[in-house]
């Protein structure tokens, strides 16, 4: 006996546990509704069937599947099936809304989600849209008209547009300035595709059978060796030439905090007594005079060590610049709320660290020939240094912010004690040389 066509294919992703659906010609909906849900998330269900977009079984993903499909049937009419928006939007007009807050079709989902986009982000987009998308002719189109063909085109002239050195050109324009602006570029476009196709069922994406741009790999951060950190902090009269600088390089290598999060610490967020520091705000736009305090990269408030030698720093600072708003602030103090301007802010900026770090490495007289050593690179030596003494590689993503792990802190403790036995090195150093 012939097997009945089943209306909908469910499959796990074993990577992340997760549940892709695909409707097929059995389910009787139109052929253009069933091919716009070809291995789709169910996170993409509509509005009215929100309850389902998160299956956590193979089961409730059945249960979802089958009422998506009776949904289409009573909305199969394409028209009732998209948001009142015009359906004479054209792909430049869609690209525009993601350029700021106002109007944003993503940004108040992002919101809700506590993942709110950061005024960085939506102003990348905002230039990439300026500079390289605004003058060419597949913004005119219609989304309802865009085809992989003239995708595929458009990608075309943006790749032959690529050169190593952003420059401008007689008409006006400018060239693309390298490989990775093209990759962010063309990702930007996608994303707005992939917002454009949750809210428009029916709407057959052109991006659907062209893969992702290869990721472009950065130019790799060096490191300072275990040894090379010990010289560095062995002899800190003559590496730093005050309190700030000793204070400032500590955060970075002993407890791998971000320039911007160093620069927005606040007293309250240290914890002496239980030598623990709270991770709960970053500049946004460090570099400039539009910055803000906001919460931390990716949104991810953390809790790491206070270690002993951090500890030492700060009270030294504080002892020659006074205690301020701000953990590390000169003198003068920081008076007036995070809305406030570069130069009216009494801290140090973020070229700042970047000057006086080389100026460290050379009083040291560290060689850091062919090496790629920027301040970054500090958290990259914290790293390093905690993986060869053992400790786990999620608590170390956990330390420096980069995973997504909210289980207890109840194993800080491995990562301080790994920090204080490098400390401990240095302890020994500063004996043999008489200090």
């Amino acid at each position: 006996m012939a097997r009945i066509p089943k209306p909908f294919i469910i499959q796990e992703r074993s990577d992340s546990k997760t549940f892709i659906l695909t409707l097929t010609v059995a389910s009787g909906l139109p052929r253009a509704v069933y091919l716009a849900w070809r291995r789709r998330s169910f996170t993409h269900f509509p509005d009215a069937l929100a309850v389902y977009r998160r299956p956590n079984s193979k089961t409730a993903a059945d249960r979802g599947a089958r009422a998506l499909v009776e949904y289409l049937k009573k909305e199969s009419d394409p028209m009732k099936l998209e948001l009142p928006i015009s359906d004479n939007l054209r792909l430049g007009e869609w690209l525009q809304k993601f350029t700021g807050f106002e109007g944003n079709p993503r940004s108040a989902r992002l919101t809700a989600e506590n993942k709110p986009y950061s005024p960085a982000t939506l102003a990348r987009y905002k230039g990439l849209y300026d500079l390289y998308l605004k003058d060419d002719a597949l913004m005119r189109q219609r989304m309802r008209d865009l085809d992989q063909t003239g995708v595929l085109e458009f990608m075309s002239r943006l790749s032959e547009a690529r050169i190593n050195v952003r420059s401008r050109k007689k008409d006006g324009g400018y060239k693309m300035a390298g490989t990775r602006t093209y990759e962010i570029t063309v990702k930007f476009i996608r994303m707005a595709f992939k917002e454009y196709e949750r809210t428009h069922i029916c709407w057959i994406n052109p991006f659907k059978c062209i893969g992702s741009p290869a990721p472009v790999k950065h130019n790799a951060r060096d490191i300072l060796g275990n040894e090379e950190v010990v010289k560095l902090f062995s002899s800190p009269d003559k590496v730093f030439t005050d309190k700030m600088e000793k204070a400032v390089a500590s955060a970075m290598y002993w407890a791998g905090m971000r320039r911007a999060e160093i620069f927005a610490l606040m007293p309250e967020n240290l914890d002496w007594k239980n030598s623990l520091i709270h991770i709960e705000n970053a500049w946004k736009e460090f570099g400039n005079s539009k910055r803000r305090l906001g919460d931390p990269k990716w949104h991810k408030k953390r809790t790491i060590p206070f270690p002993e030698r951090l500890k030492s720093a700060i009270k030294e600072l504080w002892e020659e610049q006074g205690i301020h708003e701000l953990v590390f602030a000169w003198k003068k103090g920081y008076q007036k709320r995070p809305h406030i301007s570069l130069k009216e802010c009494d801290i140090p900026g973020p070229q700042w660290t970047g000057g006086r770090m080389l100026k460290w490495i050379g009083r040291a007289e560290l060689d850091v020939s062919n090496r790629n050593i920027v301040p970054h690179s500090a958290r990259h030596s914290i790293a390093t240094m905690l993986e060869q003494d053992d400790v786990p590689i999620r608590y170390i993503q956990d330390f420096l912010g980069h995973s997504d792990y909210q289980t207890v802190k109840g194993y800080l403790h491995s990562v301080d004690g790994a920090i204080n036995r490098v400390g401990e090195r240095i302890n020994g150093k500063m004996a043999d040389n008489g200090r």
